[in-house]
């Protein structure tokens, strides 16, 4: 009887949506401390702590008040329906004999994000959460700049800036993915410094900024420009006078890079040794073209080939697991149907903020999913539902949240 009223104690603290905050707390905290584990102690593996962050929201989430949203059900459904279509094309790369773990995460991962509605987050969560994110963003930036000074200074001085960009990335292994966070975490920093009106978000958003040129990540940086440039659009009374100065402003940019040809320059010379030299847009083209005319040929538009092929598709062509793009991964894994059920809820979320009474946080996630759409075309690092490196933090920012919070003050 006293264990059943313990247990009985134990649910009802967990449950309200000050639980889901913490739970969204310890997911938003974990994905970047995992690669701080794997990367700077050697200790795990960021694929499988993700896949582990996955399946503690679920099940936590399990313990939570939440309803079922019934287009998110469907689209699951379609979704697991869609995993196993690759199996009448033979299964060429063993998606489904030997790869369906990822197909699992995917599942459990879209039926978190999609499918559950909790209590109203309150602003005062959003805030707590933006500032978790923004602080690890700070953290970030200040950890590379002391123990990856050389590179840092290096890049600022224009000495050798492809090789010192490569050998800055914070404890995140590859500079992208470093970019990445900062990406993520402008957002957050933008959002606290509109509603909070504090000086030292700007400085936040200015320290990102820096850490982005200093990698040399260009889709990145173009997407946190544009994140600016649409958050301070939307609201702007005198929109063509907006536009002009946000020209001026781009143009003020190119100028202190050193023109057009230094920023051609700077950003297109990253190289990949596969046979000869290449630049990273040029492989990525290849990439990209190697898998259109594998699905042309094998007649895998619908259905793909299988959660978990492109890597068994890449690696023995280019060494990449990877296309760089979180479209042409999705279009090569499940096709067209995978592609159109993991879009939708970029499009949901979009709807949802339409009734979002917080005018700032519509502004400035309107610019970051129109930033965040733009993105995925040349990274694949933060793909929505999957265990790539932030795609965690991602889709809890631009999919779940949305979908949870209405800008109400919830007591």
């Amino acid at each position: 009887m006293q264990t059943k009223l313990v247990i009985n104690n134990i649910i009802r603290i967990i449950r309200g949506n000050k639980r889901i905050t913490y739970l969204l707390l310890f997911a938003l905290i974990l994905n970047p401390f995992s690669h701080f584990l794997q990367n700077i102690i050697g200790l795990g593996n960021t694929y499988w702590l993700s896949y582990f962050i996955w399946l503690i929201l679920f099940l936590g989430s399990l313990l939570l008040k939440n309803k079922l949203d019934k287009t998110g059900v469907f689209l699951l459904y379609l979704l697991v329906i869609n995993s196993f279509l690759p199996i009448f094309s033979g299964d060429p790369f063993n998606a489904i004999s030997s790869e369906i773990h990822k197909a699992i995460l995917v599942w459990v991962a879209f039926c978190f994000a999609m499918c559950m509605r909790f209590s109203p987050l309150s602003q005062s969560n959003i805030i707590l959460i933006y500032r978790v994110i923004a602080g690890i963003g700070a953290l970030s930036c200040i950890y590379a700049m002391i123990f990856q000074s050389t590179a840092f200074l290096s890049v600022l001085r224009g000495f050798d800036t492809n090789v010192n960009s490569w050998s800055y990335f914070s404890f995140y292994r590859q500079r992208n993915i470093f970019g990445e966070y900062c990406f993520l975490s402008t957002i957050a920093s933008l959002y606290l410094y509109l509603e909070k009106k504090s000086k030292i978000f700007l400085v936040l958003i200015s320290l990102n900024l820096l850490q982005i040129f200093i990698t040399d990540s260009r889709a990145a940086l173009l997407a946190s420009l544009l994140l600016i440039i649409i958050t301070f659009y939307i609201p702007s009374k005198n929109k063509p006078r907006f536009l002009i100065f946000a020209f001026s402003t781009l143009i003020g940019v190119i100028l202190l890079m050193g023109g057009i040809e230094g920023i051609i320059e700077r950003f297109s010379h990253e190289t990949h040794q596969i046979g000869e030299e290449m630049d990273s847009g040029r492989i990525r083209m290849i990439m990209w073209n190697a898998c259109i005319n594998y699905l042309i040929e094998n007649d895998g538009w619908i259905w793909g080939f299988g959660i978990g092929s492109v890597p068994n598709f890449l690696e023995p062509l280019f060494d990449l697991g990877s296309t760089h793009s979180g479209y042409f991964d999705s279009l090569f894994d499940g096709g067209i149907l995978l592609l159109i059920i993991t879009s939708v809820p970029l499009i949901y979320s979009f709807k949802a903020l339409k009734h979002n009474v917080d005018v700032i946080y519509k502004n400035v996630h309107i610019g970051a999913l129109i930033s965040f759409f733009l993105y995925n075309f040349m990274e694949a690092g933060m793909a929505l539902f999957s265990s790539n490196f932030f795609s965690v933090t991602s889709t809890l920012l631009l999919i779940m949240i949305p979908l949870n919070y209405r800008g109400k003050i919830v007591r």
